[in-house]
């Protein structure tokens, strides 16, 4: 009888419908994902192997930390979806054309996250921040804030209080622009 071992592989990445695509057009997300490993220890060696083959990027994320790599890649890849359509629903609902918005937004989301991706890997993602939050504009802010209905407006309240505890620490603004930030998004609250 053979030893018999087990691991798992979880490519961080969206792969496409397959239906009429190449197997290179399918594969083509692989390459440079991270691919989260985890099992028996000759398993994942091979498992390991198996990621570097398709160009991904091995990392063992062992069980107890299984549930945190699994809601990042939730929050970073489908919530991110969720955002968009509130925000060409907020569009529209203030008459704009959704399919203009729609390819102005998506591509918006791709030079957003091409920036990010050029920093330098020890670099804050705040460094990427662009609007109302990395110029310190509480009066845009509260603005956009206005312009929003629910959840969406929630949501930018929260999102945004995030990021002004992000550039908070980068010195980037001063504690008066700052604290007027603070100021608008506390408003927006219940």
């Amino acid at each position: 009888t053979a030893d018999v071992t087990v691991a798992s592989l979880h490519p961080l990445c969206a792969l496409p419908d397959p239906v009429g695509l190449t197997l290179a057009e399918v594969t083509a997300p692989l390459s440079g994902a991270l691919m989260a490993l985890d099992g028996d220890a000759p398993a994942v060696t091979f498992a390991g192997e198996l990621a570097a083959s398709m160009a991904g990027r091995p990392l063992v994320v062992e069980a107890h930390a299984r549930a945190a790599y699994h809601a990042a890649a939730a929050l970073a890849g489908n919530d991110g979806l969720a955002l968009w359509a509130l925000a060409i629903e907020a569009c529209v609902q203030a008459g704009l054309p959704e399919a203009e918005l729609r390819a102005g937004l998506l591509h918006l989301a791709g030079t957003s996250l091409t920036a990010v991706r050029r920093l330098p890997p020890e670099a804050p993602l705040v460094r990427g921040l662009t609007g109302a939050v990395a110029r310190g504009d509480a009066d845009t802010l509260a603005r956009h804030l206005a312009a929003l209905p629910e959840p969406a407006r929630e949501l930018h309240r929260r999102l945004s209080l995030v990021l002004v505890e992000l550039v908070t620490p980068t010195g980037a603004l001063s504690a008066e622009r700052l604290a007027d930030l603070r100021e608008r998004l506390d408003d927006g609250q219940d």
